[in-house]
């Protein structure tokens, strides 16, 4: 599958166009390199998969591979597992190396401190007397259709979103009044989304806090 225009057509990136990624992946088959990794696949080992057909991908905790994809020549391809296409990777293909049979584990694991100063380490300076920091981002249509219905929200408790760096929002749910909503993104047009994230004074450490931001589409 030709990246960009599937599930991965909505992207989270920075003002200077760099994809923000949500996971790291460790491992991977012999001839493929693992570009990206949508938020939607757990922690956890998922395996590629190779056959004389091309490759295959099963998340982590998923029973079913996904569809073989044919890999004839050098470039990048998007697998999906075979439950959820939301559990999707992206992979650099050398085909001279790829192997015809076998399977290899792909271990997931969160990504920390991906998103600039909202997601910084804090000092205990800072801490000590409070912070507040603001970053901007797009999301970005690079699929040739318009994409609709977009909706973006969190699952924090330190951050706030908004789409004109006035009014900050916490929604904390797809289906939150304060959610934010997008109609419609043309093909290959962005929307901004400031993420700020407030630490009280004299707030304690919490390493084991994870911050989320969730978007949606549903169509094009």
């Amino acid at each position: 599958m030709t990246p960009g225009t599937r599930n991965d057509g909505l992207r989270l990136r920075t003002v200077g166009n760099a994809d923000i990624s949500f996971m790291r992946a460790v491992g991977t088959i012999a001839g493929a390199v693992v570009i990206s990794v949508a938020a939607r696949n757990a922690n956890g080992a998922g395996k590629l998969i190779a056959s004389s057909s091309g490759l295959a991908w099963q998340a982590p905790g998923s029973a079913t591979p996904g569809p073989v994809v044919p890999m004839p020549v050098d470039g990048q391809y998007m697998l999906e597992d075979g439950t959820d296409a939301s559990q999707w990777i992206t992979v650099q293909a050398h085909v001279a190396w790829l192997g015809k049979s076998g399977e290899a584990a792909v271990n997931l694991v969160d990504a920390y401190s991906t998103i600039g100063t909202v997601g910084d380490d804090v000092t205990s300076g800072q801490a000590a007397s409070g912070i507040t920091s603001t970053v901007h981002l797009v999301l970005t249509n690079i699929t040739p259709l318009t994409i609709v219905r977009v909706t973006a929200w969190l699952f924090c408790n330190q951050l706030e979103i908004s789409s004109d760096n006035i009014t900050f929002v916490a929604p904390l749910s797809i289906n939150d009044p304060a959610a934010l909503t997008w109609p419609a993104i043309a093909a290959g047009a962005s929307v901004p989304i400031y993420i700020r994230r407030t630490i009280a004074a004299s707030s304690s450490s919490s390493a084991s806090v994870l911050n989320l931001l969730r978007y949606s589409w549903t169509g094009f």
